[in-house]
């Protein structure tokens, strides 16, 4: 009973694995009905290098630690979309006569 548990899980797990390669690999896989060779996993694993950040250059010095990289590039966009500044503009209450004032 519980070998056909394992291998019932065993398959599942590898269906899993199957099913997010084809992601990864996107339309060529599809269109080149491939299933699972070692080019589309060259060219998923391709595509993730291309866009992972791995070294920036802060005040002329190279960040590369991955902890020094979040937390730069975390307060970078958290300055950049942080709280708006409150501008501190006051209008001198006697700027108009009691007349042109709305009450």
């Amino acid at each position: 009973m519980i070998g056909y548990e394992l291998e019932k899980s065993l398959q599942q797990f590898l269906v899993d694995e199957e099913l997010q390669w084809q992601r990864r690999g996107g339309e060529k896989w599809i269109l080149a009905e491939d299933s699972n060779s070692s080019y589309f996993h060259k060219c998923a694993d391709g595509r993730r290098r291309k866009t992972q950040i791995t070294m920036l250059a802060v005040k002329g010095q190279e960040v590369v630690e991955a902890q020094c990289l979040k937390e730069h590039i975390t307060s970078y966009y958290k300055q950049l979309f942080g709280d708006a500044e409150v501008a501190s503009m006051h209008l001198d209450q006697d700027l108009w006569s009691p007349n042109q004032q709305i009450q």
